[in-house]
């Protein structure tokens, strides 16, 4: 693999079948009501909304806020959001 393969992923527009090959078909699934942000944290805006038992693709990446809860990087409507671990869980 080479250095710049992660640069490449985000710079290219991945299907959901590759998605799932790059995270090993990892989804995250809503464990109750939970927004789908632009960015990992409360200030970022919303993009939508997920219930209790929906899922999306993760893509690998996550990070932490400043308060220290997780966020899950996920394919959303053919570009990426983010999502609270709080309200979700990986699969």
């Amino acid at each position: 693999m080479s250095e710049n393969f992660e640069n490449e992923l985000d710079m290219m527009e991945l299907t959901d079948e590759d998605l799932e090959a790059v995270a090993g078909g990892k989804k995250i699934v809503a464990t109750g009501s939970v927004k789908v942000r632009k960015g990992p944290g409360l200030q970022y805006g919303l993009l939508g909304y997920l219930q209790k038992g929906d899922f999306l693709t993760y893509d690998g990446h996550s990070e932490k806020d400043d308060r220290g809860v997780r966020w899950y990087r996920v394919k959303y409507q053919g570009g990426f959001g983010w999502v609270s671990s709080r309200y979700s869980t990986k699969k």
